[in-house]
């Protein structure tokens, strides 16, 4: 089972690598400006409507699912849930790796946001990758995956993946619509997110492989703390 979960996660790495190195040598060689982005945020922005309708506060409710802050109330309900062991610990770690390339990338690009007029949203940091298309792309499969791991209940496994599945596209599209990023930023974003969750999930095998931070630090609800695993 390991093997097999080291050779995905090995082939996810090397896939989203070479899918980021792609599309930054379409940015860099257009010099940040191409004409495939161009033609998809005309067509977005065209179907979105109004600032203020339906869409905008559609959107504007989806796109928080990328925020700083829900990654932070998911770590504290790891803590809580975990007692802090290794799937919390990689979890923070992850995390740190998907926001340390994207901060990285983004001042090495320095690419500027689409039309100003036409955001719906301010951000003064550069458009390139998306960090929301990172963090979603890291946060929630690395989650489906411990659920996976360590979880037998199937609807919780099963809700995850679904709710992976969903909340990934209609967040990168979410920074389209409310004009903060292009297509490439966002593409490039996922990149970077899956990236880090595939390196996360190496870590991972690696920490089970040697039995390491198997039971968690603080037990919060005063029972043994056992891991309810498939394997």
């Amino acid at each position: 089972m390991r093997k097999k979960e080291l050779i995905i996660s090995i082939a996810v790495a090397v896939a989203s690598a070479l899918l980021f190195l792609a599309i930054s040598l379409i940015v860099f060689l257009n010099h940040g400006e191409t004409a495939f982005d161009n033609s998809v945020r005309d067509s977005v922005y065209q179907m979105r409507g109004s600032n203020g309708g339906f869409i905008y506060y559609l959107f504007r409710i989806i796109t928080e699912f990328g925020y700083l802050y829900v990654a932070i109330v998911i770590g504290v309900i790891g803590i809580v849930y975990t007692g802090i062991d290794r799937g919390l610990i990689l979890y923070v770690f992850g995390f740190l790796l998907e926001a340390t390339l994207n901060v990285v990338f983004k001042s090495m690009f320095n690419r500027e946001r689409p039309l100003e007029e036409m955001r719906w949203m301010v951000d003064k940091e550069s458009s390139f990758p998306s960090g929301h298309s990172a963090t979603v792309a890291f946060i929630y499969p690395y989650i489906t995956y411990y659920l996976f791991k360590n979880k037998k209940q199937n609807w919780l496994k099963y809700t995850a993946l679904a709710g992976t599945v969903v909340i990934i596209p209609l967040v990168m599209f979410s920074r389209l619509v409310m004009g903060m990023h292009y297509f490439t930023d966002v593409v490039a974003g996922f990149s970077i997110g899956l990236f880090s969750a595939a390196i996360t999930v190496m870590v991972y095998l690696l920490f089970e492989k040697y039995d390491l931070f198997t039971k968690g630090f603080i037990n919060f609800f005063g029972k043994k703390n056992e891991k309810d695993t498939n394997n």
